[in-house]
């Protein structure tokens, strides 16, 4: 979700000149129902204080895969992704989103997708190391939030508003898919793209 806490160089490159194309998610502002299929993916635990644990697993988590072979590195690569448990209500504005941060502890994961013949992840500096799992989707509903991260809750508001109102509840973990995000002097905060996501199923 928050990006902009602790980011390295190299993710933050990575999430601006690599991941898919951002115009195919222009047509994706309004909250949708669709069927995703499940993805093999490079996950790394978190747990702790949003602003170091958050950054860490995102270092754990390209250090291995930029030292894995058989995935795609430049132009191509899939976005990454977080995978978040309940973390209440959300502030609205940049202030009070950096007092949230402060005092709250967040648990999750991040992941990167990788292709069904990778077998081995290799083994990284620190606590946290990385592995290969299945992400399960089905039935998701989702939108693209263009625009800073701390703008995001009322669309996540209005996401959910759309999912009961389809006669649907959440049944998965808060989901955020990092189309374009921090990096580059050029890419400003209304630059960013953010695929937000849930798995739902029927009432």
């Amino acid at each position: 979700m928050r990006m902009f806490i602790s980011l390295s160089g190299l993710l933050a490159a990575f999430i601006v000149s690599c991941g898919p194309n951002p115009a195919e998610y222009k047509s994706r502002a309004q909250p949708r129902i669709v069927e995703k299929a499940d993805q093999y993916i490079l996950e790394a635990p978190f747990n702790g204080k949003p602003k170091v644990c958050v950054g860490e697993g995102f270092g754990a988590l390209f250090s291995a895969y930029f030292s894995m072979k058989g995935v795609p590195k430049g132009p191509g690569m899939p976005a990454p992704a977080a995978r978040y448990e309940d973390f209440g209500e959300l502030p609205i504005g940049k202030k009070q989103m950096e007092m949230y941060l402060d005092s709250v502890i967040w648990k999750g994961v991040v992941g990167i997708s990788v292709p069904a013949a990778v077998t081995n992840v290799p083994q990284v500096k620190g606590a946290t190391q990385p592995r290969l799992t299945t992400w399960k989707y089905g039935t998701v509903a989702e939108v693209v939030h263009f625009g800073p991260y701390e703008d995001e809750a009322p669309i996540i508001d209005n996401l959910k508003k759309f999912i009961a109102s389809k006669g649907y509840r959440i049944a998965g973990l808060h989901e955020e898919e990092y189309i374009k995000g921090p990096g580059l002097p050029f890419v400003s905060p209304k630059d960013y793209i953010t695929v937000i996501r849930y798995q739902v199923r029927k009432k």
